[in-house]
């Protein structure tokens, strides 16, 4: 799939979930919200918020490239020795949540992105993360090996897409789709 990742973007957006989350959340937690955030905007818009593929994982989709963030964060955190630690906008605290250590700029990204990155907070930040999982774990996940890509044309079908709007993914995307019902 040619999704369009911006690194500097997608520090934002994990900023935007962090702030609306108290400043601190557990990986899988970020991820789901993640999912839910690209569904809800993938549906209206035709694409996803973060750019990002989604693998299935055990407890739920994840963003492959937000993972990676997540993943060097670790990394950097237990390196502590080092005297030339790279600032970061975000951290990880020592129960290995990520911290957001600034505030994210509303300038990476656009108000139909931010419209679906708050709607989905307003409806899922309270939820419990076995609620989030239980959602997430739904057709387009199950139709995935896990740690295998999740299909963005599964998604699509998942989210409520239009007929129309499933056209303009496939024509966007280059993608063909034969949903199993």
């Amino acid at each position: 799939m040619a999704f369009r990742f911006i690194h500097k973007k997608a520090i934002h957006i994990i900023l935007f979930v962090l702030h609306s989350l108290g400043k601190v959340a557990e990986p899988s937690r970020l991820f789901l919200l993640l999912y839910l955030a690209d569904l809800r905007h993938l549906a209206k818009y035709g694409t996803l918020v973060t750019g990002d593929n989604y693998i299935a994982m055990k407890n739920g989709p994840a963003p492959v490239r937000v993972l990676a963030i997540y993943k060097q964060l670790r990394e950097d955190s237990e390196m502590q020795e080092s005297k030339f630690k790279a600032h970061s906008p975000l951290g990880i605290n020592n129960v290995q949540q990520l911290v957001a250590l600034e505030p994210y700029s509303v300038n990476y990204l656009s108000e139909q992105e931010v419209e679906s990155l708050f709607e989905t907070m307003h409806l899922y930040k309270n939820a419990s993360l076995e609620l989030l999982s239980h959602i997430c774990t739904s057709e387009a996940w199950n139709k995935s090996n896990i740690n295998g890509e999740i299909s963005l044309m599964e998604m699509a079908y998942e989210s409520g897409a239009t007929p129309e709007k499933i056209e303009s993914i496939m024509q966007r995307y280059n993608q063909d789709f034969y949903p199993l019902n």
